[in-house]
């Protein structure tokens, strides 16, 4: 990603997609872009390196005919450096990219996420933004407790159904059982 050129006309099928193009290209590139407008139908980036003054701009529009959002305008010539503190990664995001790692090893420490970005992303990310991370990749991975304990009347409701159901089954096999010894027992005599 770090070559790569933006094409006018280029079309993304969903807004998602074409804000994870956004923030893989500014993060591959170590450029701090921001989302200027974005809304329904228009989403403008602008490039706020060099204190604001870098060039590169990006227009979107949402073209309702193909249901689809197509890059109409963009400048790619950035004036500013390569910088460390890229804006557009968050902990979400990032929780996203690690739960792999967090599947794998539930006990990662935040210092290792910290030094896996920096190397892999070559940005800097706090503590505190790789421990929230940390903390989301692991609810994703393991489920959130308080989404278990919301469904714990669910599951009691399922085990009380199951439970009269075998009861009511026990009970069945047990009269027919009645049944076949008496008459069993009928024509013994």
């Amino acid at each position: 990603m770090d070559q790569y050129k933006w094409e006018v006309g280029t079309y993304f099928t969903e807004k998602k997609e074409l804000t994870e193009a956004i923030r893989t290209y500014a993060l591959a590139n170590g450029k701090n872009l921001r989302f200027d407008r974005n809304d329904r139908t228009i989403v403008t980036v602008k490039c706020f390196g060099a204190e604001g003054k870098c060039n590169w701009y990006a227009y979107y529009a949402y073209m309702s005919a193909v249901k689809s959002w197509q890059l109409r305008k963009i400048i790619d010539e950035h004036s500013c450096n390569r910088d460390f503190n890229v804006k557009l990664m968050n902990a979400k995001w990032l929780s996203k990219k690690m739960e792999k790692t967090v599947r794998e090893n539930p006990h990662t420490k935040v210092m290792d996420i910290r030094d896996k970005v920096s190397r892999k992303w070559n940005v800097s990310i706090s503590r505190n933004m790789a421990f929230r991370a940390k903390a989301i990749a692991r609810d994703a991975v393991d489920g959130s407790f308080t989404e278990q304990y919301r469904r714990i009347y669910d599951y009691a409701h399922l085990l009380h159904h199951i439970l009269l159901l075998h009861n009511l089954l026990h009970q069945a096999n047990k009269q027919q059982g009645h049944q076949i010894r008496a008459q069993h027992m009928q024509s013994n005599q």
